[in-house]
């Protein structure tokens, strides 16, 4: 009769033993697997926590290299704002993985489609209003301006690049204004998640 022995574990190396003659005692040396390789878990947002559950929940940041035993790891990636990710990484045999993630905002936005009913470009900046707060638009009138990266942090009320702006949930009154033109409102339900689409066409006085 023929039987096969398989051992494993954590951080084991794997083996398949052929036994021939269960009478005779067997004698084999479990080694630990030292082999180690490296991952790169590149997310976006960047710094974020990543957390082993494997491995007494052993927690490191995003975005740096991570160097561990080869092996299959579930881990749970966080960040304030976003929702968690629960995912399976193999950390290769003497070599490198890059992984990247992207993160789903919790929080609610508003995403700005604004432009003039003749297409003419606005000689001001134009303002929004949400409800009491005054948001310049000045990237509308200068491209070349230095945005704030939407995927780096979050602040609530300000604009982002891609006409961005985060807001928490709740119901907002919206007011556009621009020199020379007719002033635009709305009502919007902000639900925490979801991406609000204004799309408006200013028309002249």
């Amino acid at each position: 009769m023929k039987f096969k022995l398989t051992i494993s574990g954590p951080n084991l190396q794997s083996e398949d033993i052929d036994i021939f003659d269960i009478e005779k005692p067997l004698a084999f040396r479990v080694s630990a697997n030292t082999a180690k390789g490296t991952v790169n878990i590149i997310t976006n947002p960047s710094n974020s926590t990543v957390i082993f559950p494997g491995l007494n929940n052993l927690v490191l940041s995003s975005n740096q290299p991570i160097t561990n035993i080869v092996g299959n790891y579930k881990i749970k990636i966080v960040k304030a704002q976003y929702k968690p990710v629960d995912t399976l990484i193999v950390i290769p045999r003497d070599a490198e993985k890059t992984y990247k993630i992207d993160l789903v905002p919790l929080f609610s936005r508003i995403k700005l489609d604004l432009r003039t009913d003749d297409n003419s470009p606005f000689l001001k900046a134009p303002v929004l209003w949400i409800d009491s707060v005054k948001i310049e638009l000045d990237a509308l009138v200068k491209p070349g301006m230095n945005q704030r990266n939407f995927f780096e942090d979050v602040e609530f009320l300000k604009f982002y690049v891609g006409n961005i702006v985060p807001v928490k949930e709740g119901t907002y009154k919206i007011r556009i204004e621009a020199e020379s033109y007719i002033p635009y409102e709305t009502t919007i339900q902000a639900k925490n998640g979801k991406m609000h689409n204004i799309s408006v066409s200013l028309e002249h006085i």
